[in-house]
């Protein structure tokens, strides 16, 4: 009992894997927000998406993660946050100081990798088989998930599970399989190489370098790299996408609500329509809110009907009807508007 009890244990240290975040990009698609945070301290039913995803990766006990920022304020943002909320948690924080791709972001990490690697782009919310994730067979895993229309995507083909070509947004349907931007590489090296390789042949795009060019460098040079399906894909890469006027399958807001919804702020001559944010702190006066309304810390809702939309901590509406909107930390709206998306301590009367 002893004996298997060390050798069970063994192989459970063997596939403790590391996490890479590239998230060096600088969130252009969700200005203005962006202008005050990075984009993955986006909060959403009351934690910032990085919080969401960090959290859902922790039943794989990964062994550090390591987070390619860009430089400048927003580095240091995702430092203190990650630093403030997990504290002991090992680190590696990384600068990725000329936007040159993801491809080049993931490069930088490599004197920090020293076993299987998951890397996830941080605008993903997902749902997949975690167990598989920790014992990916062959050279790894690339996530994928259907898609209707796959000229809008990333798209991988496959046989019998294997990867034999990436191909981005095909004119043809190639395939149904879009890659949803988690990577599992068993043996990082090969990944490494096939970096190298692309970076020295220049096969850039628009002078950014891809992270699936370089995994069909590695397809091409023999590497054995599956198709796995996420059961959930959600993009928070856009505003669209966020709010959920992109349709499915990105209604980010709608799915996270659907797994955090709370209501426990005061409600005065008020109609809360599930599912809804409402944290204690926060003041809902003479409204109607919902459905898929999350709101933050110390706001306050007066004489306001408000619907699928976000509102930030210690933001006041005040009279409006609101749908499809993004108001930001600190804001104020008042008027008659119906769509709004204001940063940080803005202040509009409409």
């Amino acid at each position: 009992m002893v004996i298997t009890a060390i050798t069970n244990q063994a192989t459970r240290w063997e596939l403790l894997m590391q996490i890479l975040f590239p998230m060096g990009g600088r969130g252009t698609r969700v200005r203005p927000h962006t202008h005050v945070r990075p984009k993955p301290l986006m909060t959403v039913a009351g934690r910032p998406v990085l919080q969401h995803i960090m959290d859902y990766l922790m039943p794989l006990e990964p062994e550090e993660f390591i987070f390619i920022t860009n430089p400048g304020a927003h580095g240091q943002q995702v430092r203190e946050f990650v630093e403030q909320t997990y504290p002991g948690l090992k680190s590696v924080y990384l600068v990725q100081e000329q936007a040159r791709g993801q491809a080049h972001a993931v490069a930088l990490a490599e004197p920090h990798v020293h076993g299987p690697l998951l890397i996830m782009f941080i605008d993903t919310l997902f749902e997949a088989d975690l167990e598989t994730l920790r014992q990916a067979p062959g050279d790894g895993v690339i996530l994928t998930h259907y898609v209707e229309d796959p000229e809008r995507f990333g798209v991988v083909v496959s046989e019998a599970g294997r990867i034999s070509r990436f191909v981005e947004k095909p004119k043809e349907a190639v395939s149904h399989d879009a890659i949803a931007g988690i990577y599992v590489i068993n043996q990082p090296a090969k990944l490494f190489g096939a970096i190298r390789s692309l970076m020295e042949r220049n096969l850039s795009k628009g002078g950014e370098f891809y992270l699936a060019d370089a995994a069909q460098v590695m397809v091409d040079d023999g590497a054995e790299l599956h198709a796995q399906e996420a059961t959930v894909w959600q993009d928070t890469g856009t505003i669209e996408a966020i709010l959920g006027s992109a349709g499915p399958p990105f209604q980010a807001l709608n799915y996270l609500l659907d797994r955090n919804a709370l209501v426990e702020g005061a409600q005065d001559h008020s109609v809360i329509i599930p599912p809804v944010y409402l944290p204690a702190t926060a003041t809902v006066t003479e409204s109607i809110i919902g459905p898929y309304v999350s709101i933050g810390e110390g706001a306050v809702i007066r004489r306001s009907v408000v619907r699928q939309s976000i509102v930030g901590r210690n933001a006041l509406i005040d009279g409006l009807h609101l749908a499809n909107s993004l108001v930001g930390d600190e804001a104020t709206a008042t008027g008659k508007a119906s769509e709004l998306n204001i940063s940080d301590h803005s202040s509009v009367t409409a």
